[in-house]
């Protein structure tokens, strides 16, 4: 009887293809909204005696149903007896309350599922008394008992068995060519940098067929790189796209560069851009060192050998806030006795000394400005030549040596922005300043 007349009353307005569920109390139809509106609707049914979600029914009309037909009647319009609503929030560490959206919520009695919307409001039909079951997948699992019309405020706790701090995802990219620049870029990662013991830059290459590493002697102990077959003189060598041994220093530069040190190397072969110097007749070389963002805060490591090389390396990284981060990079290493293993009276390697310190800092905001300082200092001290030279025989014809002593000090400022209103649009400015002092005896 109910269900005829709240659908007749419907029909009568103007409404097409009129349901009334009866277990869920709700009403479905179809109207032609250029003549006519829900309220419209609504107001035909309540009219009829029945309340709506917007129209209430007036007492006279209501008591004219017959008694079968009366309903528990609700004072508060705005959650109707027959449709409960709510939201959903999130409490945070700071007590600041946040909707949820996605949330579950099942009427078990019916077997009715509605979700929350991006405001973490909901609204679902009941039948009191009723169960509500609230769920979802990064909170813990909550329900409700419904014994009446009512506006629900559900907060939700997170559940620690479900939660991740941070997620890593860690990956070490080996050696690949890029196809991406005009160039031919070969590009070696820690996965190929992690096959060495122990290196400096030189030494990096001996596990990779990319670069030619050879000795330019024996007696000083100086590698030399070779690319297309010519001699590291015409190989361009940068440190993040900043030269910074160069001339007569760059014939050591490539020891100055402790692997450890390095992210990652770009190799260049053939003649590459003049942007960075105009040494790169053969290739260039560029070095990314690690940077004072990396996740890995600490890392130290030692190393030695049977011919007396004793190596140890120290990188720190620190993020101190949003915008600032530093790093401390140490590099020391010595060789301790002296190596015969041919017995033709000299040295097989030259024996010394190197200590090495780099200090970083890295500044980047929001806004789009971005700047780096990194400061470096190298002291090394070799000799080499005959197993019985020593230093008081130098300016002597006692026995053949060579002595050499470098210094070194190395500044770097990188400072950028990038135009946020104008897309691909930046400017930079590079500054380097470099201090050597080169003391050799042959």
């Amino acid at each position: 009887m109910c269900k005829e007349r709240i659908e007749n009353a419907a029909q009568k307005a103007g409404a097409k293809n009129v349901k009334y569920d009866l277990a869920t109390q709700l009403l479905s139809f179809k109207i032609d909204t250029k003549t006519l509106t829900k309220v419209d609707i609504e107001k035909a049914v309540a009219t009829a005696g029945h309340d709506t979600e917007a129209v209430p029914a007036t007492d006279k009309a209501y008591n004219e149903l017959p008694e079968c037909c009366h309903y528990k009647r609700g004072n508060d319009f705005n959650t109707t007896p027959n449709l409960i609503r709510g939201i959903i929030l999130e409490e945070n560490d700071n007590g600041k309350m946040t909707p949820i959206a996605n949330v579950s919520i099942r009427d078990t009695k019916y077997e009715f599922t509605v979700q929350s919307n991006v405001k973490g409001a909901f609204e679902i039909p009941y039948q009191a008394p009723s169960y509500l079951a609230i769920n979802h997948v990064n909170f813990k699992k909550d329900s409700i008992d419904i014994n009446g019309p009512e506006f629900l405020t559900i907060t939700l706790r997170h559940h620690k068995k479900n939660s991740l701090d941070e997620v890593v995802v860690t990956v070490k990219r080996s050696k690949y060519l890029s196809s991406n620049i005009i160039t031919t870029q070969i590009n070696i990662g820690q996965k190929e940098l992690s096959k060495a013991a122990c290196c400096n830059l030189s030494e990096s290459f001996e596990t990779s067929p990319t670069v030619d590493v050879n000795y330019t002697d024996a007696v000083t102990g100086v590698k030399q790189i070779q690319l297309l077959g010519l001699s590291g003189s015409y190989t361009q060598l940068i440190t993040e796209n900043t030269p910074e041994f160069r001339g007569i220093a760059g014939n050591m530069g490539f020891a100055f560069t402790p692997g450890p040190w390095i992210d990652n190397i770009q190799v260049t072969k053939g003649i590459g851009s003049v942007a960075n110097g105009y040494e790169s007749i053969a290739g260039q070389i560029n070095v990314e060192l690690k940077k004072p963002n990396q996740k890995k805060p600490f890392f130290i490591n030692g190393y030695f050998n049977q011919m007396g090389r004793l190596e140890a390396n120290l990188v720190t990284s620190h993020q101190l806030n949003d915008k600032w981060s530093t790093a401390t990079l140490a590099h020391a290493n010595a060789v301790l006795f002296k190596t015969d293993m041919n017995n033709d009276g000299f040295l097989d390697i030259p024996k010394g000394h190197q200590i090495n310190i780099a200090n970083r800092w890295e500044y980047a905001n929001k806004k789009g400005l971005t700047m780096h300082w990194i400061i470096k200092a190298v002291s090394d001290r070799r000799i080499g030549g005959n197993t019985n030279f020593t230093q008081n025989d130098k300016l002597t014809t006692n026995s053949y040596g060579v002595m050499l002593n470098n210094d070194a000090l190395i500044a770097t400022t990188k400072i950028g922005y990038i135009f946020p209103k104008q897309k691909y649009s930046s400017i930079g400015l590079i500054l380097s300043a470099n201090y050597s002092d080169i003391n050799n005896i042959y």
